[in-house]
């Protein structure tokens, strides 16, 4: 709460004093808990919103607050729900809880290990390259007609696809897709199963269009990684 919540207000007020002339602020998918299944597609506006971790409810909260800075404060703030992202720049700290599950089962698979995976994992992967992509967008434009838009892949991420590329790789990996979560061996704390959120406001107002997806993101994922491991 302390650096999603009220470090975000600090921002809101540091950039009115200055006055900065652009922000945008990240928000989660988290923020739709156990209601991310509840529509086919997740709309910005429509769809109900019912966080279940802190960590959910504190970005909501930010949201929220950033949206009542730029009604009632002026402050030309865009905020963007992100999905799940993974992909190039995602490196483990020790600082994050939980890296994302195809970082995860790369690993794992490099190592030639067996991974037990629960088949209810996040399925709205979005890949760092488009995330990255949208978030220019929204900046060189320098102002947003909308106070919230999705920044997703507008699509279904495949975790049976991803092991299958992965096994493909390094033929001494194994694995098994299991719907009982003590048995697995990874993503026990992984986020809720999520549909796919809507795109098509972000699409519209900005001509965004996600180029990383399937195949695509995992061979771009495999030779980042590989470039990472020549470097080290």
């Amino acid at each position: 709460m302390a650096v999603n919540l009220m470090g975000a207000l600090a921002v809101f007020e540091t950039a009115l004093k200055h006055p900065i002339e652009q922000v945008i602020q990240l928000s989660s998918g988290s923020i739709f808990g156990h209601l991310g299944t509840h529509d086919s597609q997740i709309d910005e506006l429509l769809s109900p919103v019912l966080p279940v971790t802190i960590y959910g409810i504190s970005k909501l909260a930010a949201e929220r607050a950033a949206i009542r800075y730029r009604q009632t404060r002026g402050l030309n703030i865009t905020t963007v729900r992100l999905g799940l992202v993974y992909g190039p720049w995602e490196y483990d700290t020790g600082h994050r809880d939980t890296l994302s599950l195809p970082l995860q089962t790369y690993w794992a698979a490099k190592n030639g290990e067996h991974l037990v995976v629960h088949d209810a994992v996040g399925t709205d992967y979005v890949y760092s390259r488009d995330v990255a992509a949208g978030l220019t967008k929204i900046l060189g434009r320098g102002s947003s007609s909308q106070e919230l838009y999705h920044l997703a892949s507008g699509l279904t991420w495949s975790l049976s696809d991803w092991l299958v590329w992965l096994k493909q790789l390094f033929p001494i990996f194994s694995y098994e897709i299991t719907s009982q979560l003590e048995s697995c061996t990874i993503g026990q704390n992984g986020p809720l199963p999520r549909s796919p959120m809507r795109i098509a406001r972000i699409k519209k107002d900005f001509d965004f269009q996600p180029q990383f997806h399937g195949k695509i993101a995992f061979d771009d994922f495999i030779l980042h990684q590989q470039q990472l491991n020549h470097l080290t």
